[in-house]
């Protein structure tokens, strides 16, 4: 796996966690 591969996916996690973080504080105010 390259570093840039390494990168990619680093930052789809994160992302991915952040988006879950999004919806959980919009379902919070409701």
């Amino acid at each position: 796996m390259t570093e840039q591969d390494e990168h990619k996916a680093k930052m789809e996690r994160l992302k991915a966690s952040v988006d879950r973080r999004i919806e959980a504080a919009q379902e919070e105010k409701g």
